[in-house]
């Protein structure tokens, strides 16, 4: 495999920046946006949200479209992503590991924690939530972990809707 030479010389510079998304996850078995919102309306279980399973799988509804219409369910919702989105330190992480022998800059729409168990807990991440920590991510050499949506730990601030 060949790195591009502007990757190459990001890495020597300490300037390469990881951007995240749910592909990353799937391997812990947590879901892509189309899933989460399936196993959302699996989890809440009522009709009329039921009825949006087929509209979602054949591709004519949105995700987002969908979670939108569930917004009057946002406990549940976020109940969900609390109880199912916490990765132990038992998992594979070792492509996470790494990532992060790579860099130490790393921004994820993710809400799962499977960067800061790859760094053993070392990187405390910055949510979107506090623009202190947003502001310091620059000022210093040292890793972060910018969690762009949020994390599973504080569902009520992860941007679902």
């Amino acid at each position: 495999m060949t790195i591009p030479s502007e990757i190459q010389e990001a890495i020597r510079s300490n300037s390469l920046v990881i951007f995240a998304g749910s592909g990353l996850s799937i391997k812990f078995k947590l879901p892509s946006w189309q899933k989460l919102t399936e196993d959302v309306i699996a989890y809440i279980n009522e009709n009329k949200y039921n009825d949006l399973l087929p509209l979602l799988k054949s591709g004519l509804f949105s995700p987002i479209s969908a979670l939108d219409l569930m917004q009057n369910e946002h406990t549940k919702v976020r109940t969900y992503i609390k109880e199912n989105f916490k990765i132990d330190g038992t998992k594979d992480l070792s492509l996470h590991k790494k990532i992060l022998e790579v860099t130490g800059a790393i921004i994820t729409t993710n809400y799962d924690n499977a960067f800061e168990e790859a760094s053993l807990n070392t990187i405390v991440p910055s949510k979107y939530t506090s623009s202190f920590n947003i502001s310091e991510i620059n000022k210093s050499v040292k890793p972060y972990i910018f969690k762009l949506h949020g994390c599973y730990t504080e569902p009520d601030n992860c941007i679902i809707f």
